[in-house]
């Protein structure tokens, strides 16, 4: 192992910076204490897909002075086969992926009518601690009276992910504002419990009941919001600025685009 993190910090740092959540495996370990001797002990290491490997020992430890050297030795006594590691041999989480590309995808967009389809892209405040850029494209998905999230940009573990892949569903409810979200966590785990709601400047504002995120507002980019798309009246350019300035997010405002 490259890396080891004990506190909750340091496994927030580690997830932060793996490429793959499939580079990382969760160890547990566990003794039994009976009248000062350890025993009972068992090591066990979980994957990014829940599969779980342990490895036992009944050896009699004495709690002396040499207590944490002993214990290190039994550890690696368990599983005495080093190996290299290799990019081929790691897990894959799994994938959904769609058929849209970059060219079908800004030719659909560019001719949609429809004010939620679209590239939206996550909007940081002055006090986000997570600079995180997420980045998805919204679709209409008739079949389903609803629409497809698709993954773009911006996952910490970008080589679980792959372009345009499917990462969630939107579906109406009975307030036309409010939408109900499937949302694929970074794992490829789902998550029920995500509601969305809109507002008329282009930004949707994602809730996360089960996740520590109170919110994930996300601004959209491409088409620009219709309210705004008069730019020879500089619409979108003066709101930029605006909310830049009220709302303190971080955006880069240019004449005739708003961008992030």
């Amino acid at each position: 192992m490259e890396k080891i993190a004990y506190t909750s910090d340091d496994k927030a740092q580690l997830l932060q910076n793996a490429a793959s959540l499939c580079d990382i495996v969760r160890v547990t370990v566990r003794s039994g204490l009976l009248k000062g001797i350890f025993t009972a002990h068992t090591l066990s290491f979980k994957s990014c897909l829940g599969d779980q490997f342990e490895f036992a020992s009944e050896m009699p430890i004495y709690n002396d002075a040499f207590l944490i050297d002993k214990m290190f030795t039994l550890w690696e006594n368990m599983y005495n086969d080093k190996k290299t590691y290799s990019v081929q041999h790691r897990l894959n989480l799994p994938s959904r992926p769609s058929t849209w590309r970059y060219d079908s995808l800004n030719k659909y967009l560019t001719h949609t009518t429809d004010p939620i389809e679209g590239i939206y892209e996550r909007l940081l405040m002055d006090n986000t601690q997570d600079k995180t850029r997420y980045s998805i494209a919204i679709v209409k998905n008739a079949a389903q009276n609803g629409y497809d999230i698709l993954y773009i940009s911006g996952a910490t573990n970008k080589e679980d992910w792959q372009m345009y892949e499917y990462m969630g569903k939107i579906y109406s409810t009975a307030t036309q504002t409010l939408f109900e979200v499937d949302w694929y966590r970074a794992d490829k785990s789902l998550d029920d419990k995500v509601y969305m709601s809109g507002d008329d400047i282009g930004v949707l504002h994602f809730s996360f009941y089960r996740h520590s995120r109170r919110g994930l507002p996300l601004f959209q980019n491409i088409p620009t919001p219709r309210k705004f798309r008069d730019e020879a009246h500089g619409y979108g350019h003066r709101y930029c600025h605006f909310a830049a300035r009220i709302y303190r997010y971080q955006l880069s405002c240019s004449r005739g685009r708003l961008g992030l």
